[in-house]
């Protein structure tokens, strides 16, 4: 990114502070998440490990639903999980 923004290819990004705090909830929940993946690997069995990366989607979409704004998907997103 740095690499096109300073060539002039992509146009930089214009962050206001509220532009940032408004990303530090989905980052703590992406933390969160890998920090999980990344322990399963490290303390379980690779079995273990598998489970838990496959049910990442599973918990996004239950943070989805729980952290104000909700995002209400079509049930059919819900029924594939």
């Amino acid at each position: 990114s740095i690499v096109m923004w300073t060539t002039g290819l992509r146009k930089a990004p214009n962050l206001t502070a509220a532009d940032i705090a408004s990303c530090i909830p989905i980052g703590l929940c992406a933390c969160l998440a890998h920090a999980g993946s990344v322990l399963a690997s490290a303390v379980g069995a690779v079995s273990f490990a598998q489970i838990v990366k496959a049910c990442e989607p599973v918990f996004a979409a239950v943070v989805g639903l729980v952290i104000p704004p909700m995002d209400v998907k079509p049930m059919l997103a819900y029924v594939m999980l």
